[in-house]
């Protein structure tokens, strides 16, 4: 995890962090990150679904305040977060089934897509 002078989580060395609490999600703001196209697929599936979205900064001290986390990337694609130092998070959280669920049939549909294209 990465950390700015705020002390706040902005992002993963080669990935970005999201957080949940009670069904909302929370990033870093656009302008504090690498906008990672994994990252964007996610805010845009999770707009679709109505999620409300805050692009907000989240330091250590306010961890326990959520409920799940995880990590999005190019390998990884969603990938939950067990825990973070001594504080644990829900890994089958609802949103976040959901989130995993929605991008792996948003690249499954990709992928058919360009394959049907290709022939």
């Amino acid at each position: 995890m990465l950390i700015n002078e705020n002390n706040c989580i902005t992002e993963g060395s080669r990935s970005n962090i999201f957080f949940i609490k009670k069904n909302e999600l929370f990033t870093s703001p656009d302008e504090e990150v690498l906008g990672g196209i994994t990252r964007k697929y996610v805010i845009d599936l999770s707009k679709k679904q109505s999620v409300k979205i805050h692009f907000q900064s989240v330091s250590i001290q306010e961890l326990k305040m959520f409920d799940a986390v995880f990590l999005t990337g190019t390998s990884p694609k969603v990938l939950p977060v067990n825990r973070i130092e001594k504080t644990h998070f829900d890994t089958d959280n609802e949103l976040l089934l959901l989130i995993m669920k929605d991008y792996d049939q948003a690249i499954h549909d990709y992928l058919v897509k360009e394959d049907i294209e290709l022939h």
